[in-house]
């Protein structure tokens, strides 16, 4: 185990904590430090500093879903599309218009185990539950869809939309779905990944 001193800071949603601890000195935060370290998925560390590498900083890791994920050890994601109109009503300005979006959708499931053929789930599979859920809202006025008669059609509320929908899909398989990614321009998107 390196000799180092480190600021660790991880946000997740609106928890915020900082750690800053110094590692050669013998102290229970240090073994917290480096399980911490340890759990977060991959692409969320990151080191700097040092000539070897001597320090760990880990700032502003955006976790989703929270805690749970940090035990994933496989992730895939699907991209599709598809193209629709709606307006937002009560909500002032131009998006109470009727306009449409070129929508783009991630789908991201996880995993702590792989099936028997190596797969977390068979990319083929996925898209095709995808399809089947997008085909419902791809070239419609979402305001007259039945799902979104009562309410906006937001991009957050399409995100939960196609989150159950995904959800009902690999409830029984042992797969989380962790997250659900709308785009509604190159420049905009929301998550949801089902944490209440």
């Amino acid at each position: 185990m390196p000799i180092l001193t480190s600021a660790v800071t991880v946000q997740v949603r609106t928890f915020h904590m900082t750690l800053s601890i110094d590692h050669t000195t013998e102290s229970p935060f240090n073994h917290s430090i480096y399980s911490l370290y340890f759990m977060l998925p991959p692409f969320s560390r990151r080191k700097i500093g040092g000539n070897r590498q001597d320090y760990i900083f880990i700032s502003t890791v955006d976790i989703l879903p929270p805690l749970i994920y940090w035990n994933f050890m496989y992730e895939i994601t699907i991209k599709k599309t598809f193209s629709a109109a709606h307006n937002l009503k009560d909500i002032g300005g131009r998006c109470e218009q009727l306009h449409g979006h070129n929508f783009t959708v991630e789908v991201s499931l996880a995993s702590k185990k792989l099936n028997e053929e190596g797969l977390l789930i068979d990319f083929r599979i996925l898209e095709g539950w995808i399809e089947e859920i997008l085909d419902k809202l791809d070239h419609k006025f979402l305001n007259d869809t039945p799902h979104f008669k009562n309410i906006n059609p937001s991009s957050e509320n399409i995100a939960k939309y196609i989150y159950d929908r995904v959800y009902e899909k690999v409830n029984s398989q042992k797969i989380d779905v962790s997250r659900i990614t709308v785009w509604e321009s190159e420049n905009a998107r929301v998550s949801y990944n089902g944490e209440e």
